[in-house]
Order: C-alpha cells, then sequence, then structure tokens
C-alpha cells in the first residue's frame, strides 16, 4: 500500500526558522520530525512513500537520498554508523510530486491521484508526533481490513478548543472505533446545545443514584459522551449488580490497577488484548486456564516465587543482566516486527 504526505505547507507557525528550512525538517531531539513519520509508516507495513511537496523544499528529497561525497567521507573516517537510521530508506520507493500553488489539502491529496491509482492508500500528517508502542497508523490499517471503510484518527480536545478542531460524532462499533455521521470543520461552540452534549445523550442528573454510584468515575465527561457509549456503560452498570463480591472485588482490583499505569503501561495492555484476540480459541483457553492458576495461587507463594527470581537476577553478572535485557529486547522487537508484517 502506497502512503501520501502532504509537506507543501509553509509552516508560518514557525517563522523565521521556515524561511529556509522546511517545517517537516525541523528537528526532535535528532531526527527530522519527517523521519518520524516515515519511520511509523514503515513499521506498519508501508514502504511506498508519495510526498507532495512545495517550490523551496528540495531539502526533504535529498534528506532520503544517498549521498556518494557524504558517505566516503564518513567512511573514510570510520563514522558510519551516524548514517544508519538513514540506510534503511534508501532502497525504498520515494516519489516527489510538486504543488505550484498553495490550494489547500484536498488539492493536494488530489495530485496523488496518478501516482496511486485505483487503490487504497494512507495518508500521514507529519505535524503531530504521536509516540506509542504500537504504531498509529498500523492501528489505522488494521480498522480499515476488517471494516474495508476509510478511517481517520481522532483525539479528544477540551470543550473551550472546539473551534479549533474539525469534530466528529457518530455511533460506536467498537471500543474506540465509530461510525462517522457527522464532521464539521472548527464548528462555533454557539451551535451545540446547551450541556454541550450529542443529540439523545442521557444527562447525568437523570441517572438513578445506584447508576451514579456505579458510574462515578465516568461523571466529569458524561455528558459529552456520545449516546452508544453511554449505553454501554449502563448496560455494564447491570452486570455490575449481577455480579458477587468476590467478582466485584477483582473488577475492582482490574479498575486500580488501569488507573496507576502511565499511558505507556495501557498502550502495553491494549496491545496485548489485541494479541489475545488474534489468538486461537484453543490458545486462549490455555492462557485463560494459566491465569486462573495464577490467580488462585496464595499470595505468599506467589511472593516467595517472585523473590526467587529476584535472588536468581541479583546473583547474575552485570555482563548476564545486560544480556537477559538484550534478549528480551530483542524476542519485544521481533515479536512487533512479526505483527507489522501480519497486519
Amino acid at each position: 500500500m502506497k502512503i501520501v504526505f502532504p509537506v507543501a505547507g509553509v509552516g508560518t507557525r514557525f517563522l523565521p526558522a521556515t524561511k529556509e528550512v522546511p517545517k517537516e525538517m525541523l528537528p526532535v531531539i535528532d531526527k527530522p520530525l519527517i523521519q518520524y513519520a516515515v519511520e511509523e509508516a514503515l513499521q506498519s507495513g508501508l514502504d511506498d512513500f508519495i510526498f507532495i511537496t512545495a517550490p523551496g523544499k528540495e531539502a526533504l528529497e535529498r534528506y532520503f537520498a544517498p549521498n556518494r561525497e557524504l558517505d566516503a567521507f564518513l567512511e573514510h573516517h570510520g563514522k558510519t554508523h551516524l548514517l544508519d537510521g538513514l540506510q534503511e530508506f534508501f532502497g525504498k520507493n520515494f516519489s516527489y510530486i510538486l504543488q505550484e500553488h498553495a490550494l489547500g489539502f484536498g488539492h493536494a491529496i488530489a495530485l496523488a491521484e496518478k501516482a496511486v491509482g485505483n487503490e487504497a492508500f494512507a495518508i500521514s500528517l507529519p505535524d503531530d508526533l504521536i509516540l506509542s508502542r504500537r504504531p498509529v497508523m498500523a492501528q489505522l490499517l488494521e480498522v480499515y481490513e476488517k471494516y474495508k471503510s476509510p478511517v481517520i484518527a481522532f483525539m479528544e480536545v477540551p470543550k473551550a478548543d472546539i473551534p479549533r478542531y474539525g469534530i466528529a460524532a457518530g455511533t460506536f462499533l467498537e471500543e474506540r472505533v465509530f461510525h462517522i455521521e457527522k464532521l464539521v470543520e472548527k464548528p462555533a461552540l454557539a451551535d451545540a446545545d446547551p450541556q454541550g452534549t450529542p443529540g439523545g445523550s442521557v444527562p447525568w442528573q437523570q441517572l438513578s443514584p445506584e447508576q451514579q454510584r456505579v458510574l462515578g468515575q465516568f461523571r466529569g465527561r458524561w455528558d459529552r459522551m456520545p449516546p452508544q457509549q453511554q449505553e454501554a456503560l449502563l448496560r455494564g452498570a447491570e452486570r455490575w449488580e449481577s455480579l458477587s463480591p468476590d467478582q466485584r472485588q477483582r473488577v475492582e482490583q482490574r479498575a486500580q490497577q488501569w488507573r496507576n499505569m502511565t499511558p505507556e503501561q495501557r498502550e502495553d495492555a491494549r496491545d496485548r488484548a489485541l494479541r489475545f484476540k488474534e489468538l486461537s480459541p484453543d490458545e486462549q483457553q490455555r492462557l485463560r486456564e494459566e491465569y486462573r492458576r495464577y490467580r488462585d495461587t496464595p499470595p505468599d507463594q506467589r511472593e516467595a516465587e517472585k523473590q526467587k527470581r529476584r535472588e536468581q537476577w541479583q546473583q547474575m553478572s552485570p555482563e548476564d543482566q545486560e544480556k537477559a535485557r538484550d534478549k528480551a529486547r530483542a524476542k519485544r522487537e521481533k515479536q512487533d516486527r512479526q505483527d507489522s508484517r501480519d497486519r
């Protein structure tokens, strides 16, 4: 699949720096912003890159092309490793289309029509740098493969910021995935209802005291939720009432663990959940049984096993510990690459 990068913008917010340097070439730590976007695409299984550029942005094309003089200089001084992060791009297919006049985002995408052909393609806007253990583009491709429909990545914004963004409303199909029914570019706050809630929502004040008690953690954002998400939570509240005290305790423990997680840990947990869904029914059942055995293990026995592993780790030499870390890191990276190929 091809991916289009609309990078013809002037970058007025970064003037005067962008007078001579394309904004996509501004560095973030040790790499330009555009490299993060291309790396994400590559990690997501895309390797055919189309750039919509503008006059004065030739630096983008030079950056992803080999430089024989520089290569010879670095080789002579034994510093070829300085370009290791770029070597993987040199064999990929890069094409560049010039947008001679600033006629907007839609016009830029239309210029890629011949290069893309009658195929599905991806679009990446490198203005936003989104770091996650599982690339955002890979997540979008997975949703596309499931529903065979155009997919857009969204984020929640404070109500006061609504006039600065394109705002969507729709029906939730599953967690974090919804069908867009309305899309408005930078709407005025006055266009929202008095509570700023989507049509059909149930105001918090209309919930029963018991429902408010069970759903208390959602109170701050309840009135901004789509009706379908509210309905799903209300069904969950009904199921909660049918749980035994032990089952409720386990659910509360998991909820507390989730609240204590960092954003990276939550992303990792979502990734594990998605991997679990991809397993066969037999493999899922095997893992459930392993978890039940772990859950039913007395706490003192669990702690004894953890202490034993800690002691084994402490007895290892620093070199062996580093080897173990490298092995674990290589295993995770191999799994990530395999997941990208599978997607």
